[in-house]
């Protein structure tokens, strides 16, 4: 299997991917650079079960639907950056709301963050930041997500119909994904 290409991986694909300007591509890479290096770190347990909880939970599928379906045997780590894809739109959600209790918990992510911003005082760096969280959550973390599963399944367009499902046995992953043919 080649190797994974983000669209984080450099500002030249993420400019691309989203049509930003260069400083702007930029600066949304080291945002998730360090959100994801928080998640790993400061924040490596928080919302991580119930994330992992809703990848397990059995998916209905709607046979009427006539969906294909794609199991594919997965690692624990890929599984985990599955979870942290999902744990970051969720973080983004929060940093994206008028919530000072959230941002306080996320101040790792945040203050960096919001400092990363265009602005001439701290409350244009802020709507900014809040921008920022809000893509992040709304596109650029859901389109990354599918690339991941494009990557994982060998799919070549958007596979998901439904919600991916991972069952873990023995130590074991298989992501399983539905698609309309």
């Amino acid at each position: 299997m080649p190797a994974y290409k983000s669209y984080f991986a450099t500002a030249a694909s993420a400019k691309k991917k989203w049509n930003l300007t260069e400083p702007y591509a930029k600066t949304v890479c080291e945002v998730w650079e360090l959100t994801e290096l928080e998640l790993g770190q400061t924040y490596k347990d928080n919302l991580q079960t119930d994330v992992q909880d809703f990848y397990q939970k059995q998916t209905y599928v709607d046979t009427a639907q006539k969906l294909k379906t794609i199991t594919k045997s997965i690692t624990a780590d890929q599984f985990r950056k599955m979870i942290d894809l999902y744990r970051g739109m969720a973080v983004m959600r929060g940093l994206s709301g008028n919530t000072a209790k959230f941002r306080a918990d996320y101040a790792m992510i945040w203050q960096p963050m919001r400092g990363r911003m265009s602005g001439n005082d701290k409350a244009a760096q802020e709507a900014n930041a809040m921008t920022c969280a809000n893509a992040f959550n709304n596109q650029y973390l859901q389109d990354e997500q599918v690339n991941y599963i494009q990557y994982l399944t060998g799919a070549t367009k958007n596979p998901m119909a439904l919600k991916p499902y991972v069952v873990q046995k023995a130590g074991k992953y298989t992501l399983q994904i539905w698609h309309k043919p």
